[in-house]
């Protein structure tokens, strides 16, 4: 079932390729690939409790015997790629009063995109549809397909491991000639800054978005694409030694003590915000809830062993005290916040 959209795509995107500006009718038929895809994820979506049934037999061969946990950890993580293609990409309708762009939305509301600029928007668009690497969501509106909703997972063995980090994006009318409009919303309320190029104001900073300096062969050029900074972001943000993303602070050493202190806060920071904050009930009718079951039930046990390796040398992870604006003043033990959220998504 999964195969044929994929075919569909394939096809029109030829089409498209072969036409310098396209047509109304090439954009629907792409168009119309969309909306197959998003009946096979209605048709599908019962498939995400194989997912998390999956990564219990996971964690039950486990604990079976030592000599088994190279091959359950090649299973769970072939499950956790299966399930990550089959939640990548929806056309959905967002909720615009929670997005950070909705001022530029309104603003661009009756204006209109080049013939060009849109069909390289929905080309793009569809094949991003098919090549989202494992741990990159993207959720975009229905309507306004300039509206774009992303989540990124932290790579394993960096401070951010376990954690999913959440960005809106508005691809303004001039796109592709100028780059797209990026905000991070994963920040604590506004109390953490979790790299030196993601501030807690929300800024991301990054030579590709226009908003970091950097080489010329690093920045935006009218052959970049969205794809290309949701990667970055991934692999060059979020990274094993992030302390030395910031200017000046010299060539990477993951075992200085100034990076291993400075790793020691974003992973604490990490389980509350990253991690324990999206097992909240809250969450429960997000959009992302399907996105946040999968990730965080297939994993569930690596991501503990990690939070736990963090606590022995963090204890306040074990006790941490929130510092933002709403935050009660009370301790929580963030490893415990974490198994009972785990049980709480599980009934979702």
């Amino acid at each position: 079932m999964a195969r044929f959209p994929r075919i569909c795509y394939g096809r029109f995107l030829r089409q498209m390729e072969s036409e310098e500006d396209g047509d109304d009718e090439t954009i629907r038929g792409v168009s119309l690939c969309g909306d197959i895809i998003a009946a096979r994820d209605d048709m599908e979506r019962a498939m995400s409790i194989l997912g998390r049934q999956s990564g219990q037999e996971v964690s039950a061969s486990a604990s079976k015997g030592k000599g088994k946990n190279r091959d359950t950890a090649i299973e769970m993580e072939k499950t956790y790629s299966q399930a990550c293609e089959l939640l990548s990409f929806k056309h959905i309708e967002l909720d615009f009063s929670r997005y950070y762009y909705h001022n530029e939305l309104k603003a661009t509301e009756r204006s209109t995109r080049t013939p060009k600029n849109r069909l390289h928007l929905v080309k793009e668009l569809a094949t991003m549809a098919t090549s989202l690497p494992p741990g990159i969501w993207v959720r975009v509106d229905e309507v306004r397909n300039d509206a774009i909703k992303i989540m990124i997972a932290g790579p394993d063995d960096t401070p951010y491991h376990g954690g999913i980090f959440e960005f809106d994006c508005f691809m303004p009318l001039t796109y592709p000639a100028t780059p797209p409009l990026v905000y991070l919303r994963t920040t604590g309320g506004g109390s953490v800054r979790f790299n030196p190029n993601l501030y807690n104001n929300g800024k991301v900073c990054l030579s590709l978005l226009g908003t970091w300096p950097g080489r010329p062969e690093e920045q935006w050029s009218p052959s970049s694409t969205l794809l290309q900074v949701l990667v970055s972001i991934q692999s060059m943000i979020l990274i094993d030694a992030p302390y030395y993303n910031e200017p000046g602070h010299g060539r990477a050493n993951v075992k200085s003590k100034v990076s291993i202190n400075y790793n020691r806060e974003i992973s604490q920071q990490t389980c509350r915000w990253a991690i324990v904050e999206w097992l909240e009930d809250s969450y429960r009718r997000n959009i992302w809830k399907d996105v946040i079951v999968s990730h965080f039930t297939i994993r569930k046990d690596k991501i503990r062993q990690k939070m736990l390796e963090w606590a022995a040398k963090n204890p306040t992870i074990r006790s941490y005290h929130q510092t933002s604006k709403s935050a009660s003043g009370k301790s929580m033990d963030l490893v415990n916040q974490f198994d009972l959220g785990i049980e709480r998504i599980q009934g979702w």
